[in-house]
């Protein structure tokens, strides 16, 4: 009966001699040292990543909560039930003219929001901003014809937002109010 170690070399299978480029003893050296440091390169770039992602969600959130400040003293109740769309009902939210998501630029822009309750504003409700877009889109434009005009406008062009200075202005109308 035969060894199994006395057969014939394999080529590419880590035989020591002949075979693929990058095989043999030799190679398990250097690609274990290349793999550490490329996972050290990733892990290092991961930090620093998370550690700006972290930072870029608090300035986020801090700018979310000037502008609901600003909003609740500006509009006081909710301005979506002036599009005779049915009653008010739910809490107070702060709606986006033109969507955060879509236009990052104007997600801060104390223009491009209103002041609405649960019923008019939630995607859940009938009668809401999200199930009517058009409907409300056209009350809008009627209701507020400088601020659609500056949004339209503003939508055209894309702009990196600075954050931190977003924030400043914002704190700055909030000592304002």
């Amino acid at each position: 009966m035969e060894d199994r170690m006395s057969g014939p070399a394999v080529p590419g299978r880590g035989s020591g001699g002949t075979g693929t480029p990058g095989s043999g003893p030799l190679r398990g050296r250097a690609a274990a040292k290349r793999d550490r440091e490329r996972r050290a390169t990733v892990r290092r770039r991961r930090i620093a990543t998370s550690a700006r992602t972290s930072q870029r969600a608090k300035l986020i959130r801090e700018c979310d909560r000037m502008l609901r400040a600003i909003v609740l003293a500006r509009d006081r109740t909710c301005q979506l039930a002036a599009a005779g769309l049915g009653k008010c009902g739910g809490p107070l939210q702060v709606c986006h003219v033109l969507p955060k998501g879509r236009y990052r630029s104007l997600r801060h822009d104390t223009d491009n929001v209103l002041l609405g309750c649960w019923r008019h504003h939630s995607p859940l409700s009938p009668i809401s901003w999200h199930s009517n877009p058009r409907s409300y889109a056209l009350w809008f434009d009627a209701a507020y014809p400088e601020r659609a005009i500056r949004l339209d406008l503003i939508s055209r062009t894309m702009r990196r937002v600075d954050l931190k200075l977003v924030l400043l202005e914002l704190q700055q109308r909030v000592l304002e109010l």
